[in-house]
């Protein structure tokens, strides 16, 4: 029996601004339109909850779902993105030495950034009654939860890479085990 109905969407694209800690970078004109059309998917009409991390840029994500699905938006710092410092050029090159298991200075630990995902993601589900439930959040700790649902030890840079802004996975959640049943796969334009 379906539990717990878990969707995790990335935030849309945003304007990097590097004087700015990444938690408050707001979308960009393009990304708040993509985070529009992410609004009007189907999937959403089900939902019984919607929660965002507290960072800006999923905040304005979930709020273009929340004008089309009425819900008010729960916010959470527990799936804030992995904790690190601003901006740096080298990103990606950090990223690889993070789910390498070499934690970048100033960087959370792959285990915090897991377990508190985990703690979140379990407490949702244990007091679950068929919700129905999007979480808004970021790459690499929807790359740290991908993982852990599956069963793996932890992600890869490809596997990061391959969630695009905006995005989203779907999971069917049960006291029997978890289902991946869609997969991130990047929003296809709409029709």
């Amino acid at each position: 029996m379906n539990k717990l109905l878990l969707y995790l969407v990335r935030h849309s694209p945003v304007v990097v601004e590097p004087h700015k800690s990444p938690a408050h970078w707001r979308l960009s004109d393009a990304g708040l339109a993509k985070a529009k059309e992410l609004a009007l998917r189907p999937q959403w009409e089900s939902l019984t909850r919607l929660i965002a991390s507290s960072e800006l840029k999923a905040i304005e994500t979930a709020v273009c779902i929340a004008n089309t699905t009425g819900l008010p938006i729960g916010i959470s710092p527990e799936i804030d993105e992995v904790h690190r410092p601003a901006f740096v050029p080298d990103y990606e090159q950090l990223v690889r030495q993070f789910f390498n298991g070499q934690v970048p200075v100033d960087w959370e630990s792959i285990t915090e950034a897991q377990g508190r995902v985990q703690r979140f993601v379990a407490s949702l589900a244990r007091d679950a009654t068929h919700e129905h439930v999007a979480l808004v959040g970021h790459g690499l700790l929807w790359a740290l939860a991908r993982s852990w649902l599956l069963g793996q030890t932890r992600p890869n840079v490809g596997e990061w890479k391959a969630i695009a802004m905006p995005d989203f996975s779907s999971w069917n959640i049960t006291d029997s085990g978890v289902v991946l049943t869609s997969e991130f796969q990047g929003i296809k334009e709409m029709g």
